[in-house]
């Protein structure tokens, strides 16, 4: 049986555990903003953009956006989200493990990573820039650019994320990559 969840404005939720999602605010054209992170993990940060329709992993399951309901007189935005129980064979990411999730930034410390173009099979074209500055905003020797492959490493001061798996998009599964924080 599929759970119907739901989360305001300003608020956070808890799921699959210790996965814990706070919504944000809501953008253009119907998307909200979403941040996700593993409550006993304090070096990620996974910052998402999503709209109706679009499933993405969060605590070894995935999540669909049901409905957006927009802030009116008196009231905050409202985010209806469903269990997706089969995602067409896709496994969802392991609860612990931080995701890039096409659309949004994954935080790592004093980091931010972005796709910059579509996430393959095999391979994840990204940009890391320091957090502290909007993308758009980054001088061009503060960013760096790298194509992402299962088994490659991300460093980050003296912190390592290792590529687990680069899902592509399929249908309303966003695409994302899954990494494994190394010691």
């Amino acid at each position: 049986m599929s759970q119907e969840l739901e989360i305001v404005q300003g608020r956070t939720l808890r799921y699959g555990g210790q996965a814990v999602l706070g919504f944000v605010d809501v953008f253009e054209a119907g998307k909200a903003s979403l941040d996700l992170w593993h409550e006993g993990e304090k070096l990620w940060l996974a910052r998402l953009q999503v709209g109706r329709g679009d499933i993405f992993p969060v605590g070894g399951h995935f999540l669909r956006v049901a409905e957006l309901l927009e802030a009116d007189e008196g009231t905050r935005a409202r985010l209806r989200l469903d269990e997706v129980a089969d995602a067409g064979g896709l496994r969802a990411a392991d609860a612990t493990h931080p995701v890039l999730v096409e659309g949004g930034v994954l935080e790592v410390g004093l980091s931010r990573v972005a796709f910059a173009g579509e996430p393959a099979a095999g391979h994840a074209p990204v940009e890391v820039w320091p957090k502290v500055q909007k993308r758009e905003k980054v001088a061009p020797a503060d960013l760096e650019r790298s194509e992402l492959a299962v088994g490659g490493t991300l460093a980050f001061g003296n912190r390592r994320l290792q590529v687990v798996r680069i899902q592509p998009r399929a249908g309303e599964v966003l695409g994302y990559v899954e990494f494994e924080v190394l010691p």
